[in-house]
């Protein structure tokens, strides 16, 4: 860009670009609405984002969003767990703590177990191995544990069924390991899938 365009206003199209899904000019766009046109939503988004980074954490078993609360923070899901109101035997793995929100809106009958997020899938062209994700401590879990089956949610996208085919046979012959079923077209991810879909998915899952 011209050297005459403000430097602070670049920085802010260069932070917004590392965003998902936002591109070059989407960038520009919102930096320029943000800082022109629309400035109390520039300021509460910052004192949001300020409080937010601060009230949030991951829970300490499942890695999904929770509220701070100390060192072993622990999130609701988790928490319930503890005083017997959900089921620590079925552990449902996902890619991303908005999963876990997406599958507790349409399974609220039918899924009271709990979660572990990967906080991504396998994918070595994007730098992303098993180092990268919530492996280890995943198969930490299922040996401490008193875990009987573990269901793999990933997305049907390629990434997601390595990710998962690799999980079944890290896993094989500690836990009984079932997928979603098929219902989920190939290349979706849960963000992406109705609530129907979704349920008939889960509820026909199978072993792997």
């Amino acid at each position: 860009m011209s050297s005459h365009i403000p430097a602070p206003y670049l920085r802010l199209v260069d932070l917004l670009r590392q965003l998902p899904g936002i591109g070059k000019r989407a960038a520009q766009k919102m930096a320029l609405n943000l800082l022109t046109t629309n400035i109390p939503l520039a300021e509460a988004l910052a004192h949001e984002l300020r409080s937010a980074s601060r009230a949030l954490t991951l829970c300490h078993r499942c890695h999904a969003l929770a509220e701070s609360s100390g060192e072993m923070t622990l999130c609701r899901i988790c928490q319930l767990a503890d005083i017997g109101k959900r089921e620590l035997e079925r552990v449902c793995v996902v890619e991303k703590p908005s999963d876990v929100w997406n599958l507790e809106n349409v399974l609220v009958n039918e899924f009271r177990g709990v979660y572990h997020v990967l906080h991504g899938v396998l994918s070595p062209l994007k730098g992303y191995e098993h180092d990268d994700l919530e492996i280890d401590s995943l198969v930490r879990r299922i040996e401490e544990g008193e875990i009987h089956e573990v269901i793999l949610a990933t997305s049907s996208t390629l990434e997601g069924e390595a990710t998962s085919l690799y999980l079944s046979k890290l896993l094989e012959g500690r836990v009984l390991v079932t997928r979603l079923a098929q219902g989920i077209a190939k290349g979706t991810e849960l963000d992406n899938t109705d609530d129907i879909t979704l349920v008939r998915a889960f509820l026909g899952r199978v072993e792997l």
